[in-house]
């Protein structure tokens, strides 16, 4: 009797055991796999001189920066969720979080990252020891290894970069980048400080920009091959706020807005001292206070050459398809053709490559415009813009400043209207013949089409104009035609993200509600009733008032019936029921149940 016992007491051990194990695998398998990646990437200065760190996750949760110096104590996942900077995380959604600010440039840290999912479970950290805090991915800012910027982010930093006295740098664009816009008009590289470095646009674009680029640009400082499009700038020139003592060269803008408040403006820049060549405007509005240009507002020394530009001007002084006022410099091998000039000032100092000329050591050399009035202009200024096309020479002779220019219609001043009073007339028509006299029906040494109309069509290639003949014109005139760009794709190729492998613990979803019953009960009362789901702790009822109504949450209970009250009759309501479970405080609901539709109707 006793082994008996025994035997049996040793059975139910047995059984135990055997029940047990189950149990064991079954929550095992609850627990998957999911991709967590992480890349540490630059300080965000915008941010306060926070790390900023690109996360991308296969589930949906929360991410914790953590720093601490390098060499310091290992903290937990739990210090790390407590003091560490937090951002949340959609699933497949890649995101950018942030560490504390303050980073020493001259330090090293030790980064650490945590991830928490929806269920408070945390894993990592994840570390990267001994990390040099740097604005750029790459780089060292030398002619053969210069910094490169990828994103947004690195190209303000160019700024901070600056600030801290690295001079003279060079840096080079990696991809196209798109503004976010979430930024206001601004000098991306400082309002009140010159660019010393060099800038290589690597033939890339900046789409969005609100500002402009440099708020001045040093002796030997360049910019090249870069476009801009579809932007905005208050500050008088989308690559050169104010003045250019550089280069720029081989750069672009389409589809850009320039205005300058009390300031000289064009697309390029707003006042030119240095080079500016083959650079190229197209579909561009330029409104200013002051100087307004195609190209620049204002030019007082240097070179603008080879360039061409498609824009309409409003200037508050002046107006020109090139420059809006040349005080000195030259002007060589331009091309314009102007949508619309216009000039507040009674004045009327506008012109198809420069709207007033002043100063003897100021030329404008071997230019076409196709710029052609609306209706004619008889004033002396107005008519040399059209075989100049410069409006105002301030007392110097077209001959001398103004050689091989061709402009589009070379009107002739027409003799002045009598006015009925004899000696008001004969001092208009004196007027009129030394005006004939001197009337330049050429330009320096090379004849206009006099007579007609010029008709160019720069599609394909330029003209050249010399002091011989009409050939053909060298400029850039690049059609744009690049689509709208993937700013992530390349940078995620050339740094590409740290993965690694979370083992979480799967939402533990009820299964789908099966409906075993929907009818009218008592008048405008629906009776429901539906099976039982397991591991449910709750069910959810919603209702629709008709086929095509959005559904409505209508109560929530334990037990697997229920009757409504209050509905409406003469509806035909659609029912249906989940189930919910609540873990860790957070309901996990199921899938809804099929639709049952009940009419309360009156037969």
């Amino acid at each position: 009797m006793r082994r008996s016992k025994r035997l049996t007491a040793l059975l139910l051990v047995f059984v135990l055991m055997l029940t047990c194990v189950p149990v064991g695998v079954v929550k095992a398998a609850k627990k998957k796999s999911a991709q967590f990646a992480y890349r540490i990437d630059t300080l965000d200065l915008e941010m306060n001189r926070r790390l900023a760190v690109d996360v991308l996750s296969q589930i949906d949760g929360k991410v914790h920066v953590y720093r601490t110096e390098a060499g310091s104590k290992t903290p937990t996942k739990d210090e790390v969720r407590r003091n560490g900077y937090a951002v949340d995380v959609q699933a497949k959604i890649e995101t950018t979080a942030y560490s504390s600010n303050g980073f020493d440039m001259d330090e090293l840290y030790d980064i650490y990252i945590v991830f928490e999912d929806d269920w408070g479970t945390l894993y990592g950290p994840w570390k990267k020891a001994n990390y040099k805090p740097s604005y750029f991915p790459a780089g060292d800012g030398t002619i053969s290894n210069p910094y490169q910027i990828w994103t947004q982010r690195h190209l303000y930093n160019v700024y901070y970069d600056i600030s801290s006295g690295n001079d003279g740098k060079e840096y080079i664009q990696m991809q196209d980048i798109v503004y976010d816009n979430t930024l206001d008009f601004t000098t991306i590289w400082g309002r009140y400080s010159n660019f010393k470095g060099s800038y290589n646009g690597n033939n890339h674009c900046i789409y969005g920009m609100m500002g402009s680029l440099a708020g001045g640009l040093a002796e030997n400082a360049q910019i090249h091959d870069l476009y801009i499009v579809a932007s905005r700038t208050k500050e008088g020139g989308l690559f050169c706020a104010r003045d250019n003592n550089g280069t720029i060269k081989g750069c672009a803008a389409y589809q850009c807005n320039v205005e300058g408040a009390g300031v000289s403006a064009g697309a390029i820049c707003g006042e030119n001292r240095g080079a500016i060549r083959r650079c190229e405007v197209q579909n561009v509005t330029v409104d200013c206070s002051d100087n307004g240009g195609g190209i620049a507002g204002l030019m007082s020394d240097g070179v603008i050459e080879l360039c061409y530009a498609e824009a309409s001007v409003r200037g508050g002084a002046t107006a020109g398809g090139i420059v809006g006022r040349i005080q000195g410099g030259r002007i060589d091998g331009c091309m314009a053709n102007p949508s619309h000039l216009h000039v507040n000032s009674k004045d009327l100092y506008k012109g198809g490559i420069a709207g007033q000329l002043m100063g003897s050591d100021a030329m404008i050399t071997g230019n076409l415009s196709n710029y052609q009035p609306s209706t004619p202009e008889y004033t002396v200024h107005t008519d040399a813009s059209i075989i100049a096309n410069t409006g105002e020479s301030s007392g110097y002779d077209y001959r001398v400043n103004c050689v091989g220019n061709v402009g589009a219609v070379p009107y002739l001043p027409k003799p002045p209207i009598s006015t009925g009073d004899e000696a008001e007339d004969e001092k208009n028509m004196q007027e009129y013949m030394e005006m004939m006299e001197y009337w330049p029906t050429h330009n320096g040494e090379l004849n206009t089409l006099a007579g007609g109309a010029m008709q160019i069509d720069p599609i394909e290639n330029y003209i050249s104009i010399n002091a011989s003949n009409i050939i053909a014109f060298t400029g850039l005139h690049i059609a744009y035609t690049r689509a709208y760009p993937n700013e992530t794709e390349a940078y995620n190729k050339a740094c590409p993200l740290t993965k690694k492998t979370v083992k979480y613990t799967a939402k533990s979803q009820p299964a789908k509600v099966t409906i075993s019953s929907a009818k009218r009960v008592e008048g405008n009362k629906i009776s429901i009733s539906w099976k039982k789901v397991k591991k449910a702790d709750g069910y959810e009822i919603q209702l629709s008032k008709g086929k095509y109504v959005t559904f409505e949450n209508y109560t929530e209970l334990k037990k697997t019936s229920y009757t409504t009250y209050g509905l409406s009759k003469g509806y035909a309501y659609g029912v249906r029921v989940r189930a919910y479970r609540t873990v860790k405080g957070k309901k996990v609901y199921g899938q809804f149940s099929t639709i049952k539709y009940v009419k309360l109707f009156d037969d």
